[in-house]
């Protein structure tokens, strides 16, 4: 009888560890997927908080770009086609520049339709005249 006592004991025990494993990890397993989730939102927000500070950046940049095409559209009496001519050999030239700057092989490509800084030098003199005529 007193083996059949201690046997039931031993046998309720291992139940018992066995249930507490069983619970340790379960409840391993949940922080586990907890700790993923919050992660998984962290970066969500930051992917957020990262589009709305682009969106902000291209606001202030689009908002800057359309002050200097107004100012420059004014200092070529008004003409909007002069000015988008000068803004685009400006970024035209900045292109270059930036190409020529870095450090693998490169090629600089002038348009086909004529000489850039002819067409630059005149369009900065029809500037420079305008702005005469002005004063």
């Amino acid at each position: 009888m007193e083996l059949q006592m201690a046997a039931e004991r031993k046998k309720r025990a291992q139940v018992i560890q066995s249930e507490g494993e069983k619970l340790a990890l379960l409840n391993a397993a949940t922080g586990k997927a907890e700790a993923l989730k919050i992660e998984a939102e962290s970066q969500k927000n930051a992917k957020i908080v990262a589009a709305e500070a682009e969106k902000q950046r291209l606001a202030l940049e689009a908002e800057g770009a359309g002050t200097a095409l107004r100012s420059l559209a004014a200092a070529a009496g008004d003409d909007l086609d002069r000015a988008m001519q000068l803004q685009m050999f400006k970024d035209y030239i900045n292109a270059q520049a930036s190409i020529a700057r870095s450090s693998n092989a490169k090629v600089l490509l002038f348009p086909g339709s004529g000489d850039v800084f002819a067409k630059a030098s005149a369009l900065m003199t029809e500037l420079h005249d305008s702005a005469r005529g002005s004063q």
